[in-house]
């Protein structure tokens, strides 16, 4: 659980003649979106799991070389190791095929060209990603690293989610004592 306290003087609410307050904590919106964007990447990618090394690490078999570029062969060479990952019992996974291609804003449009639909000349032309990933894209991710992610239908690793009741920010206003 995550909160912030604001402090507000019973002065400030008496003389608070333009909505100053109101202003304020309706544009909370945007700031607990970036808030929860930060938290979620930070953790997604970044944590440790019980083995002691981050989600994408070599050990894992699912980190490729440092450094590569969005193209048709690396793309493809994630799309492989993703087939190819294991459960931790060593039993192959089910429907771990890529869906979602997440970068950051300096690799955007290289991901967008690659899924971009085109009509091909030849079989050789073909593009055989158009329709297959969705591009994403993030400002938490910084420099060139990109990562595939399965259908989020199929099942996830990942989950976000708010105590029962509590699915969006609340603002509570506690009157002060005497």
């Amino acid at each position: 659980s995550y909160a912030r306290a604001i402090a507000v003087s019973r002065q400030l609410m008496i003389n608070d003649d333009l909505g100053a307050i109101q202003d304020m904590l309706s544009s909370y919106g945007s700031t607990v979106a970036l808030f929860e964007e930060i938290t979620f990447y930070s953790s997604a990618l970044n944590a440790k799991l019980a083995d002691g090394q981050t989600v994408f690490h070599a050990s894992h078999n699912n980190l490729a070389g440092a450094g590569a570029a969005i193209d048709v062969t690396t793309v493809s060479n994630g799309r492989a190791a993703m087939a190819k990952q294991k459960s931790l019992d060593d039993n192959p996974l089910l429907s771990n095929s890529p869906s979602i291609i997440l970068t950051g804003p300096d690799t955007i449009t290289a991901a967008e060209m690659l899924v971009a639909s085109i009509t091909p000349a030849t079989a050789q032309t073909v593009n055989i990603f158009s329709g297959r990933l969705t591009p994403i894209d993030t400002a938490q991710i910084a420099g060139n690293p990109w990562y595939l992610f399965p259908n989020p239908e199929a099942g996830s690793n990942y989950r976000w989610g708010y105590l029962e009741g509590y699915e969006a920010p609340r603002v509570r206003i506690e009157n002060p004592f005497g």
